[in-house]
Protein backbone atom coordinates (compact mmCIF):
# COMPACT_ATOMS: atom_id res chain seq x y z
CA UNK A 1 0.00 0.00 0.00
CA UNK A 2 1.84 3.34 -1.19
CA UNK A 3 1.61 6.33 1.55
CA UNK A 4 -0.58 8.26 -0.13
CA UNK A 5 -3.41 5.30 -0.11
CA UNK A 6 -2.65 4.89 4.16
CA UNK A 7 -2.55 7.84 4.76
CA UNK A 8 -6.36 8.76 2.94
CA UNK A 9 -7.69 5.33 4.42
CA UNK A 10 -6.25 6.65 7.69
CA UNK A 11 -7.79 10.40 7.28
CA UNK A 12 -11.16 8.24 6.38
CA UNK A 13 -11.42 6.65 9.16
CA UNK A 14 -10.56 9.68 11.21
CA UNK A 15 -13.48 11.37 9.52
CA UNK A 16 -15.89 8.40 9.91
CA UNK A 17 -14.76 7.94 14.23
CA UNK A 18 -15.15 12.02 14.13
CA UNK A 19 -18.85 12.36 13.33
CA UNK A 20 -20.18 9.34 15.14
CA UNK A 21 -17.89 11.01 18.03
CA UNK A 22 -19.43 14.09 17.77
CA UNK A 23 -22.72 12.57 17.21
CA UNK A 24 -22.71 10.98 20.58
CA UNK A 25 -21.33 14.20 22.02
CA UNK A 26 -24.57 16.05 20.61
CA UNK A 27 -26.66 12.96 21.83
CA UNK A 28 -25.24 13.99 25.23
CA UNK A 29 -26.47 17.62 24.73
CA UNK A 30 -22.29 18.74 25.25
CA UNK A 31 -22.43 20.89 22.05
CA UNK A 32 -19.92 22.00 19.91
CA UNK A 33 -18.65 25.22 18.47
CA UNK A 34 -19.81 24.44 15.10
CA UNK A 35 -23.38 24.44 15.94
CA UNK A 36 -23.61 27.51 17.89
CA UNK A 37 -23.49 30.46 15.74
CA UNK A 38 -22.75 33.04 18.87
CA UNK A 39 -19.85 31.00 20.20
CA UNK A 40 -18.37 30.71 16.62
CA UNK A 41 -17.94 34.86 16.42
CA UNK A 42 -16.96 35.18 19.46
CA UNK A 43 -14.16 32.34 18.67
CA UNK A 44 -13.18 34.20 15.63
CA UNK A 45 -12.87 37.54 17.40
CA UNK A 46 -10.28 36.28 19.96
CA UNK A 47 -8.57 34.76 16.69
CA UNK A 48 -8.70 38.09 15.11
CA UNK A 49 -7.01 39.42 18.35
CA UNK A 50 -4.61 36.74 18.36
CA UNK A 51 -3.42 37.74 15.01
CA UNK A 52 -3.04 41.33 15.88
CA UNK A 53 -0.85 40.07 18.87
CA UNK A 54 1.38 38.36 16.89
CA UNK A 55 2.28 41.42 14.66
CA UNK A 56 4.54 42.72 17.23
CA UNK A 57 6.56 38.79 18.06
CA UNK A 58 9.20 38.18 16.24
CA UNK A 59 8.15 36.45 12.73
CA UNK A 60 9.92 32.74 13.59
CA UNK A 61 8.20 32.94 17.09
CA UNK A 62 4.57 33.71 15.84
CA UNK A 63 4.68 30.73 13.48
CA UNK A 64 5.75 28.12 16.05
CA UNK A 65 3.15 29.55 18.19
CA UNK A 66 0.22 28.73 16.10
CA UNK A 67 1.61 25.65 14.40
CA UNK A 68 1.73 24.67 18.28
CA UNK A 69 -1.69 25.94 18.69
CA UNK A 70 -2.79 23.65 15.63
CA UNK A 71 -0.81 20.75 16.86
CA UNK A 72 -2.13 20.80 19.93
CA UNK A 73 -5.51 21.01 19.32
CA UNK A 74 -5.36 17.94 16.40
CA UNK A 75 -3.36 16.14 19.54
CA UNK A 76 -6.31 16.41 22.03
CA UNK A 77 -9.15 15.94 19.32
CA UNK A 78 -7.23 12.34 19.18
CA UNK A 79 -7.09 12.03 22.86
CA UNK A 80 -10.86 13.09 23.52
CA UNK A 81 -11.78 10.21 20.98
CA UNK A 82 -9.36 8.08 22.90
CA UNK A 83 -10.76 8.43 25.92
CA UNK A 84 -14.10 8.51 25.01
CA UNK A 85 -13.56 5.01 22.70
CA UNK A 86 -11.70 3.60 26.01
CA UNK A 87 -14.85 4.49 28.28
CA UNK A 88 -17.43 3.09 26.30
CA UNK A 89 -15.14 -0.24 25.30
CA UNK A 90 -15.43 -0.56 29.27
CA UNK A 91 -19.04 -0.17 29.09
CA UNK A 92 -18.91 -3.33 26.36
CA UNK A 93 -16.31 -5.64 27.20
CA UNK A 94 -18.49 -7.68 29.20
CA UNK A 95 -20.98 -8.27 27.31
CA UNK A 96 -21.46 -11.28 24.85
CA UNK A 97 -23.74 -10.69 21.75
CA UNK A 98 -22.58 -10.39 18.37
CA UNK A 99 -23.35 -6.37 18.07
CA UNK A 100 -21.11 -5.45 20.98
CA UNK A 101 -18.00 -7.54 20.31
CA UNK A 102 -17.96 -5.90 16.62
CA UNK A 103 -18.65 -2.49 18.02
CA UNK A 104 -15.62 -3.38 20.85
CA UNK A 105 -13.08 -4.54 17.38
CA UNK A 106 -14.30 -1.29 15.87
CA UNK A 107 -13.51 0.96 18.89
CA UNK A 108 -10.46 -0.84 19.28
CA UNK A 109 -9.31 -0.35 15.52
CA UNK A 110 -10.53 3.36 16.33
CA UNK A 111 -8.09 4.30 19.46
CA UNK A 112 -5.01 2.24 17.79
CA UNK A 113 -5.91 4.78 14.49
CA UNK A 114 -5.57 8.29 16.73
CA UNK A 115 -2.67 6.51 19.20
CA UNK A 116 0.93 8.68 18.40
CA UNK A 117 2.96 7.30 16.09
CA UNK A 118 6.49 7.68 17.60
CA UNK A 119 5.36 6.84 21.16
CA UNK A 120 7.69 4.61 22.94
CA UNK A 121 6.63 0.97 23.75
CA UNK A 122 7.36 -0.37 27.37
CA UNK A 123 8.87 2.47 29.14
CA UNK A 124 11.00 1.52 32.21
CA UNK A 125 12.15 4.28 35.11
CA UNK A 126 15.16 5.75 33.68
CA UNK A 127 14.75 5.58 29.97
CA UNK A 128 15.85 8.69 28.19
CA UNK A 129 13.27 9.75 25.43
CA UNK A 130 12.26 12.46 23.01
CA UNK A 131 9.64 14.62 24.84
CA UNK A 132 8.00 17.43 23.13
CA UNK A 133 7.20 20.50 25.50
CA UNK A 134 5.37 22.77 22.33
CA UNK A 135 5.67 26.40 23.85
CA UNK A 136 6.32 27.13 27.03
CA UNK A 137 4.57 30.16 29.52
CA UNK A 138 6.62 32.66 30.02
CA UNK A 139 10.44 31.19 30.78
CA UNK A 140 8.81 27.78 31.02
CA UNK A 141 10.74 24.67 28.84
CA UNK A 142 9.97 25.31 25.36
CA UNK A 143 9.77 22.60 21.86
CA UNK A 144 11.53 19.21 21.88
CA UNK A 145 14.35 18.18 24.37
CA UNK A 146 15.62 14.98 25.98
CA UNK A 147 14.25 13.66 29.42
CA UNK A 148 14.21 11.02 31.28
CA UNK A 149 11.34 9.31 32.76
CA UNK A 150 11.34 9.09 36.87
CA UNK A 151 7.95 7.66 37.66
CA UNK A 152 4.38 7.43 35.91
CA UNK A 153 0.80 8.62 37.35
CA UNK A 154 -1.91 7.27 34.91
CA UNK A 155 -1.57 8.72 31.80
CA UNK A 156 1.32 11.39 32.81
CA UNK A 157 5.25 10.63 33.14
CA UNK A 158 7.31 12.60 35.83
CA UNK A 159 10.17 13.54 33.34
CA UNK A 160 13.62 15.30 34.17
CA UNK A 161 14.22 17.36 31.41
CA UNK A 162 18.13 17.17 29.49
CA UNK A 163 20.74 20.10 28.85
CA UNK A 164 23.90 20.91 27.18
CA UNK A 165 24.12 23.47 29.46
CA UNK A 166 25.93 23.17 32.88
CA UNK A 167 23.10 23.98 35.67
CA UNK A 168 23.72 26.23 38.61
CA UNK A 169 23.26 23.88 41.13
CA UNK A 170 25.91 23.95 42.84
CA UNK A 171 26.48 21.09 45.47
CA UNK A 172 22.99 19.52 43.61
CA UNK A 173 24.29 19.95 39.97
CA UNK A 174 23.49 16.40 38.15
CA UNK A 175 25.27 15.50 35.28
CA UNK A 176 24.22 12.28 33.67
CA UNK A 177 27.08 10.30 31.69
CA UNK A 178 27.43 7.81 28.65
CA UNK A 179 24.26 8.87 26.83
CA UNK A 180 25.35 8.71 23.32
CA UNK A 181 22.12 11.17 22.01
CA UNK A 182 21.97 11.97 18.60
CA UNK A 183 22.81 15.70 18.05
CA UNK A 184 23.12 18.52 15.27
CA UNK A 185 25.43 18.31 12.64
CA UNK A 186 25.67 14.29 12.88
CA UNK A 187 27.34 14.99 16.62
CA UNK A 188 26.55 12.77 19.40
CA UNK A 189 26.09 13.91 22.95
CA UNK A 190 27.74 11.79 25.69
CA UNK A 191 27.11 14.43 28.15
CA UNK A 192 24.07 16.11 29.87
CA UNK A 193 22.44 18.10 32.55
CA UNK A 194 19.62 17.57 34.12
CA UNK A 195 17.98 20.98 34.65
CA UNK A 196 15.86 20.30 37.72
CA UNK A 197 13.79 23.59 37.08
CA UNK A 198 11.97 22.44 34.18
CA UNK A 199 11.17 18.61 35.71
CA UNK A 200 6.93 17.85 35.36
CA UNK A 201 4.60 15.64 34.94
CA UNK A 202 4.13 15.26 31.23
CA UNK A 203 1.08 13.67 29.29
CA UNK A 204 2.35 10.30 27.07
CA UNK A 205 1.46 12.14 24.03
CA UNK A 206 4.24 13.71 24.57
CA UNK A 207 6.35 11.30 24.28
CA UNK A 208 8.79 10.28 21.53
CA UNK A 209 11.07 7.62 20.12
CA UNK A 210 14.24 9.44 19.71
CA UNK A 211 15.21 9.35 15.68
CA UNK A 212 18.66 7.81 15.18
CA UNK A 213 18.36 5.13 18.13
CA UNK A 214 17.97 1.91 17.22
CA UNK A 215 18.04 0.78 21.17
CA UNK A 216 16.96 3.12 23.84
CA UNK A 217 19.07 4.68 26.43
CA UNK A 218 18.24 3.89 29.72
CA UNK A 219 20.23 5.78 32.93
CA UNK A 220 18.32 4.03 35.91
CA UNK A 221 21.66 3.11 37.56
CA UNK A 222 22.07 7.11 37.94
CA UNK A 223 18.31 7.59 39.15
CA UNK A 224 19.01 7.08 42.88
CA UNK A 225 21.69 10.22 42.53
CA UNK A 226 20.07 12.43 40.53
CA UNK A 227 16.46 11.72 42.43
CA UNK A 228 18.74 12.84 46.01
CA UNK A 229 19.74 16.31 44.63
CA UNK A 230 16.54 16.55 43.85
CA UNK A 231 15.21 15.55 46.80
CA UNK A 232 17.92 18.50 48.28
CA UNK A 233 17.03 21.58 45.92
CA UNK A 234 12.82 20.30 46.97
CA UNK A 235 13.43 20.88 50.56
CA UNK A 236 15.51 24.25 50.27
CA UNK A 237 13.43 27.53 51.52
CA UNK A 238 11.97 29.39 48.79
Amino acid sequence: MSILVHNVCNFAGMVQFRNIYFLQRRKRDLGNLRDNAAKKEKVRDKTKALYSQLLDFDEDYAMELIDWYLEKTATNRKHQIETHSRATVKQLTSKTDEESIQKVRQLRRQIKSVLPDNYPQNLQKGDVVWVNHGQGYAGEISDGHYGILLTRKGSNFLVAPLTKTRQPDKENTMEVTNLGLPARGGQTVETCYVNFGQMKFVHYRRLQNIIGLSVRKNVAGQLPDLLTKFNNIINKSI
